[in-house]
């Protein structure tokens, strides 16, 4: 599980970290959530004392972080013991 910073993407995540070209290689699976946004665009996570919009709604990052897992879990089998998560800035 990989998490953009606030005003990025998961694409721009994708792209600036290289965490798909070492799961390819490594044989892992890694997701890149998309954090709630503002008008399609402002990308951002709850942290708890700040971040606009996602603190507003009191928007709870740790359920859909779980749904995300749930949901690729029914595709794929995974093992629930070795999920690990990195972030960036915010994402962090």
């Amino acid at each position: 599980m990989v998490l953009h910073g606030a005003f990025s993407t998961a694409r721009e995540m994708e792209n600036w970290s290289g965490w798909s070209q070492l799961a390819d290689r490594e044989g892992f699976i890694v997701i890149y959530p998309e954090g709630i946004g503002l008008l399609g665009f402002l990308q951002h996570w709850n942290a708890g004392h700040c971040c606009g919009k996602a603190a507003e709604d009191d928007w709870d990052d740790v359920a859909f972080i779980e749904a995300a897992i749930n949901g690729v879990s029914i595709q794929y089998e995974i093992d629930k013991h070795r999920i690990y998560m990195v972030g960036f800035s915010n994402g962090g």
